[in-house]
Order: C-alpha cells, then structure tokens, then sequence
C-alpha cells in the first residue's frame, strides 16, 4: 500500500485484486484499487484478520509492515480474488451478449438452460 500526496492510499496490480476482494474497495482499469486515508485501521485489521503480510507505504515516514512469515496466507487469497474476477468477467460478457441479443435468440439461451439443468 502505498500513499501518495493526499488523503488515499493506493494498491496496484495483484494487491488491488486482493483489496477489492476482500474489502470491496473497487478496482480502476483493473490493476489499481485505492481507499481513504480514515480507512486504514479497517484495511489492515482486514489483512491482519486473514493473516496477510502488508506494507504500508508512505511518502514522509517510516514503513508499517507486519509479516506472518509461514503463515502468510496472500497467496490463498490472491487465487479466490483472481476465480472472483474471473467469474465476474464471464457473467458480465453473458450480460452484455444477452442484451444485444434477439428476443428468439433469448428464448433459444433460456431454453438450452432449461434443458442443461434437466440431467
């Protein structure tokens, strides 16, 4: 984590997945996530809860870091995020395909659904 001039923290790449996961905190262009500064407590006792190693970054003071060595569990998390985004991707391109489709060609989708829940 790491904060910048201002009153927000930023997470990039794989530690915004993380953050967004596990707190909500919403992902920018799919590679950053960012929270208020008030925030913190809540975002480390998070991460703490979960037992993930963390830095906390900052432009004019000494680093915060806690680490749960053996037991850090970033890895763990990082897979369910990673099937998480995954996920969501899929549903969102049915989404979008379903509302460019025809009325006939939603009718032909629910119907395949219909019989694929029948096995």
């Amino acid at each position: 984590m790491y904060k910048n001039s201002g009153k927000f923290f930023n997470t990039y790449n794989e530690d915004a997945l993380l953050i967004n996961y596990l707190l909500g905190y919403k992902l920018l262009d799919g590679k950053r996530a960012g929270f208020p500064d008030i925030a913190l407590e809540k975002v480390t006792s998070k991460l703490e809860e979960c037992n993930i190693s963390y830095t906390v970054n900052y432009l004019d003071k000494e680093p915060i870091k806690k680490d749960f060595r053996k037991r850090n569990a970033y890895h763990k998390y990082l897979k369910e995020a990673k099937e998480k985004i995954d996920f969501k991707t899929k549903v969102d391109l049915i989404l979008l395909k379903i509302e460019n489709a025809s009325l006939q060609e939603i009718e032909d989708i629910l119907e395949l659904i219909d019989e694929y829940y029948r096995k």
